[in-house]
C-alpha cells in the first residue's frame, strides 16, 4: 500500500478535529489506568466518528483498577477484566490475514495483558488466548465505520518494541480496509 501518513497526538478529544481523521489510535492505558478517562462527551464523539467512516483501534486497556467494566464508547456490548501477561494466541481463520501482512507474527511474539472476556456475536473474533475465552484482537463494524480492539500491552518501550510488528499490521489493515470503502465524505489530503 502506497500511503503517506500524518498523524497528531491528542491529549484531549472532546477539543481534538478527529472528524478531519480517518483513524484514532487509543493507546495502551487511556481507557482505565487510574481510573476511567473518558466522560460522555467524548464517548459520543468517539461513537460518531466511527459511524461516519472512521476506524478506531485500541491498542491494549489497563484493567488493574477496575472488573468487569463495560466500555462506553463502543455500542456494542465489551466487558474487559484483569489478567497475567502473556505472550501466546490464537489466530481466528477469519483473523489470520491480520497476522500474515506486511508482518508474518506468530503466538509467542506479541505481548498481551487484560483481556476481553465477554462481547456480543456482532464483534468479529480475530485471535484468542485461553481456549477462545477470551479475546486477543476483535473487530466490530458500525456503521460505516469499524473497531479494532486488542489486548496488547504497550504499557514499557520493551512492550513497544515488541509489539511493533502487530500495530504495523494493525495500522496496514486499516488502510486497506478504508481503502475499499471508498469513503468520500472524509477528510483526504491528495499526493
Amino acid at each position: 500500500l502506497e500511503h503517506r501518513m500524518l498523524y497528531e497526538q491528542v491529549r484531549d478529544l472532546r477539543t481534538s478535529q478527529i472528524a478531519r481523521a480517518h483513524l484514532l489510535w487509543i493507546g495502551h492505558g487511556e481507557i482505565y489506568k487510574d481510573g476511567y478517562r473518558l466522560d460522555i462527551d467524548t464517548e459520543n464523539r468517539i461513537k460518531n466518528f466511527v459511524s461516519r467512516g472512521g476506524i478506531v483501534i485500541v491498542s491494549g486497556q489497563d484493567m488493574s483498577n477496575f472488573r468487569r467494566r463495560g466500555v462506553g464508547w463502543i455500542p456494542e456490548l465489551l466487558i474487559g477484566d484483569e489478567r497475567d501477561e502473556i505472550l501466546e494466541f490464537t489466530p481466528t481463520r477469519i483473523g489470520k490475514p491480520l497476522f500474515e501482512h506486511p508482518h508474518h507474527i506468530q503466538s509467542g511474539q506479541i505481548k498481551v495483558d487484560d483481556r476481553w472476556v465477554e462481547w456480543t456475536d456482532k464483534y468479529k473474533l480475530y485471535a484468542t488466548t485461553n481456549g477462545g475465552h477470551e479475546a486477543v484482537v476483535l473487530l466490530l463494524p458500525f456503521q460505516a465505520g469499524l473497531y479494532i480492539v486488542t489486548s496488547l500491552k504497550n504499557e514499557t518501550q520493551a512492550d513497544v518494541q515488541m509489539n511493533q510488528a502487530m500495530m504495523e499490521n494493525l495500522l496496514y489493515y486499516s488502510i486497506k480496509w478504508f481503502d475499499q470503502q471508498k469513503h468520500s465524505h472524509l477528510y483526504y489530503m491528495p499526493r
